[in-house]
C-alpha cells in the first residue's frame, strides 16, 4: 500500500507539532469553498508543496526546485492513515465549492510541476496526531524519522 503524506517545511512542522493536528489550508480559498488539508501519494516530494520566489534576474515568479528548497529550509512530511483523507480530486471538486478557475489553475500547476492530481487526497477536517503514522524530515538527501533525529547526540 502506498504511503500518504502531508508535505510541508520545518517552520510549519513546528506549528503542526505544537497544535497536535494538521489544519486546513485557507490561502487562496474563496467562499463558498471549504478549506481542506492536502495530502499526496507521491513518495519523494509533492512538487506543488514547494514554495515559489521572485527570480532576481527575470523579476518573474517561479517555483523552487526541490534541491533549491532543501538548501534553504528543511522539507518535512507527515504520513497519515489513508482513511483520514477520504476525498480524491474528483470528490473534492464536487463537494468543496471550489470555483472552476481555481480547479483550472491547480490542474495547470500540476502539469507544470510534473505531478498528477490523481495522487492528491484531501480532508475537510483537521487531521489529529492519532491519525499520524510517521513524521519525517529531509536531511542529508534522505528522509529521516523525526524522533530518531531528535535522539541523536550533538556532535
Amino acid at each position: 500500500m502506498k504511503r500518504l503524506f502531508h508535505y510541508t517545511r520545518s517552520g510549519n512542522l513546528k506549528k503542526i507539532l505544537v497544535a497536535g493536528k494538521i489544519i486546513q489550508a485557507d490561502t487562496f480559498v474563496e467562499p463558498p469553498e471549504i478549506p481542506v488539508v492536502w495530502f499526496s501519494f507521491r513518495q519523494d516530494w509533492e512538487p506543488t508543496a514547494t514554495p515559489g520566489l521572485i527570480d532576481a534576474s527575470t523579476g518573474k515568479r517561479r517555483s523552487l526546485t526541490f534541491e533549491e528548497f532543501a538548501a534553504r529550509e528543511t522539507p518535512a512530511r507527515i504520513e497519515i492513515d489513508s482513511e483520514a483523507a477520504p476525498l480524491d480530486w474528483r470528490a473534492w471538486r464536487k463537494t468543496s465549492g471550489v470555483k472552476a478557475r481555481m480547479v483550472k489553475a491547480l490542474e495547470e500547476s500540476a502539469l507544470r510541476q510534473d505531478t498528477d492530481t490523481a495522487d492528491w487526497r484531501m480532508s475537510f477536517d483537521p487531521v489529529p496526531l492519532e491519525k499520524w503514522r510517521a513524521v519525517e524530515v529531509y536531511v542529508n538527501r534522505q528522509w529521516c524519522d523525526f524522533e530518531t533525529l531528535l535522539s541523536l547526540p550533538n556532535n
